[in-house]
């Protein structure tokens, strides 16, 4: 039979039953082992019922994050690029729900009851801003290969650059989470760092920073433009770069 549809299936139920389970109790390993093989099972990567299941799982233990991400790591070794595709799209949705469920308000019994559920949400958005995000980037920045930058690129334009327009939100992701490592890479002494860091700026381009609440707009514009002027001149210096790729890369972009 069609092996889409027990997939369709199997994670229509995980969907509904998930959330009954101590994801960080030890008695859930080897549930914890099955959805990690759900991660490179590809009839569950290529469902769109699949997808969702998929990121379900990161909202589970904040620890659990951490393996997933590695899963999705070693499978974009494989140069596939519609799976570097679902990868983006599972971690957007993970990370979408995740960001909506923590702006959600409760009140009475439900508030009491779903504070337990709340702090651990919050946990693992927290993993994934702080954790997954952020090593996704800096494996692009320090990737050996092009094939291999170009793949992680590719599940970092599904999850964040692609979605700018739908929401405002990544706007800061994106800054939060490329900001300091893609400046310092493009100092760095490596010349294959140097034209990661340069193909990356050119994909993520233009860095945005959140208005502070307590931020003026005349200062939230000056900081607006200094990053913007900061990220002009980092390409302008890429074209004065020693390296020929390095320049290439750059004339490139711009």
């Amino acid at each position: 039979g069609d092996p889409g549809s027990w997939c369709r299936r199997a994670s229509a139920f995980a969907l509904r039953t998930l959330h009954l389970f101590d994801w960080c109790d030890d008695s859930a390993l080897s549930l914890k082992r099955l959805l990690l093989r759900s991660m490179f099972c590809p009839p569950m990567v290529r469902t769109k019922q699949g997808r969702k299941m998929l990121a379900a799982a990161f909202a589970l233990d904040p620890a659990f994050t951490s393996e997933l991400e590695a899963v999705i790591r070693n499978q974009l070794l494989s140069g596939r690029k519609s799976l570097a595709d679902h990868y983006g799209e599972i971690l957007h949705t993970a990370w979408r729900s995740l960001s909506s469920s923590k702006k959600k308000k409760k009140t009475g019994e439900e508030e009491v009851d779903a504070a337990g559920r709340a702090a651990l949400e919050s946990r693992c958005l927290l993993a994934l801003e702080d954790g997954v995000f952020p090593a996704l980037v800096a494996s692009c920045l320090g990737a050996r290969t092009q094939r291999l930058a170009e793949m992680l690129r590719r599940t970092l334009r599904a999850a964040m650059y692609d979605r700018r327009s739908r929401c405002v939100a990544t706007e800061t992701l994106i800054c939060e989470t490329h900001e300091p490592l893609v400046f310092r890479s493009l100092c760095s002494p490596n010349a294959q760092v140097r034209a990661n860091a340069i193909r990356l700026l050119s994909e993520c381009f233009p860095l945005v920073r959140e208005r502070k609440a307590n931020a003026s707009l005349e200062e939230w514009k000056r900081q607006g433009g200094d990053l913007l002027r900061r990220q002009a001149d980092a390409m302008v210096h890429g074209l004065q770069d020693p390296v020929p790729e390095c320049r290439a890369e750059a004339l490139r972009c711009l």
